[in-house]
């Protein structure tokens, strides 16, 4: 197919059925239910030619078994089309036994019970952050609310402060918005960084995870400083822009006077909408696998030493498990959505990410509650598996 500065609806879904490439930045908000929707139509499980060929799964069931057998569907060469990391991430990119030791030692912190400790933290932030938004009267809902807080909110958990934390955001923000050509540059800059935090901490102990992470012993050892430079940086990237997204779609989702109507009156909740918002907008759309044996999907066979797309995103959006997908329904009741993965390598700060989201949702309308989005906004995908909003503009009313 030609490329061309856009991608209509009706071209989107036959290429996406043949030559699906995540790394398109013609993939918009306005195209992709319907390029999802052709795909899963099409088959379980359909070959692009793009990146070499590579297989992607579709629907919601085959998708949720896949996450759910990482001996057939392996970590371990990369979780992402199109490219190999420099650095495997850890603990994602890696299968049993060694992702399990990996996983344990972060996950702590992450528990939904340990969670509510960032609560007050979050308060704080975003009360800050609508003080700002209450003087201007107009203002981004990304520059000025969404790309603030998370990074905000992880570089205190890991001991990043003052200027270096700005510096983190700033590289941060350039990694996970990198096209196939800058990636490896924003990844060896984001790297170097993280690499010289682990390394002060490993000469001055302060009161944070990284130091924590200096001092763990597992299985009788201590991390080396290269696995705590990939664990560090799993976690500060990994809620980064997925929260960054969630924030931005929730409040465009919101800023609908019928679904705001619902939540001010009391007839959803906050979780409801927060769960909603996850599902119809999942900041993540992929991840890859790769198939140690040839795998049956749907009655389709993928063989052994594929790479493998699982498409979360077009799961949450499946016919067959969500009536009506593509409509926000904070009340629907349905079976759990795939937006944080599931099995094994479900994401670790899930729990966080949605308390961020909550606490943003609840004060927002508390402050704002008639604010007016300003401009029709458009996602674009970016990184090769996610979909991120360059600008939001809005009052506050």
């Amino acid at each position: 197919m030609k490329r061309t500065e856009t991608l209509e609806a009706e071209s989107a879904a036959e290429w996406g059925v043949t030559s699906f490439d995540p790394w398109d930045p013609r993939i918009t908000s306005e195209v992709v239910w319907q390029m999802y929707r052709a795909m899963r139509q099409a088959g379980p499980a359909l070959r692009s030619d793009a990146h070499g060929g590579f297989w992607a799964i579709t629907r919601y069931g085959d998708i949720r078994a896949a996450a759910a057998d990482p001996a057939t569907f392996s970590s371990a060469r990369g979780t992402v089309i199109g490219r190999t990391k420099q650095v495997p991430s850890i603990p994602l990119e890696f299968d049993r036994p060694e992702h399990t030791a990996y996983r344990k030692a972060l996950q702590a912190p992450f528990l939904r019970s340990r969670v509510e400790e960032f609560r007050k933290l979050v308060r704080a932030e975003v009360a800050e952050l609508l003080d700002g938004v209450a003087q201007a009267g107009r203002f981004d809902i990304v520059g000025d609310i969404a790309a603030q807080l998370p990074l905000k909110i992880i570089s205190e958990f890991l001991g990043i402060r003052g200027e270096r934390q700005v510096l983190h955001q700033r590289l941060g923000h350039n990694f996970v918005h990198a096209d196939i050509s800058t990636v490896a540059g924003a990844e060896e800059a984001y790297y170097a960084f993280i690499r010289q935090e682990v390394r002060a901490r490993s000469t001055e102990l302060g009161e944070d995870f990284i130091s924590e992470l200096v001092q763990t012993d597992v299985e009788g050892r201590r991390f080396e400083e290269q696995e705590i430079v990939r664990m560090t940086r799993a976690l500060a990237l990994a809620g980064h822009h997925t929260t960054i997204n969630g924030i931005s779609s929730m409040l465009v989702r919101m800023a609908d006077p019928e679904a705001r109507s619902r939540y001010l009156e009391g007839e959803v909740t906050a979780a409801q909408v927060v769960e909603e918002a996850l599902r119809i907008d999942p900041p993540i759309h992929l991840e890859a696998r790769t198939t140690t044996m040839a795998a049956d999907v749907g009655g389709v066979t993928i063989p052994a030493g594929q790479k493998v797309g699982l498409l979360y995103a077009s799961g949450n959006h499946d016919d067959e498990v969500y009536s009506e997908p593509e409509r926000f329904d904070p009340g629907r009741e349905a079976p759990a959505n795939l937006t944080f993965g599931h099995g094994v390598h479900k994401c670790l700060g899930q729990h966080l990410s949605i308390l961020e989201m909550t606490v943003v949702l609840e004060a927002m309308l508390e402050r704002f509650p008639v604010y007016q989005l300003t401009a029709e906004p458009r996602s674009v995908m970016v990184y090769g598996h996610h979909m991120a909003w360059p600008s939001i503009p809005a009052v506050t009313g």
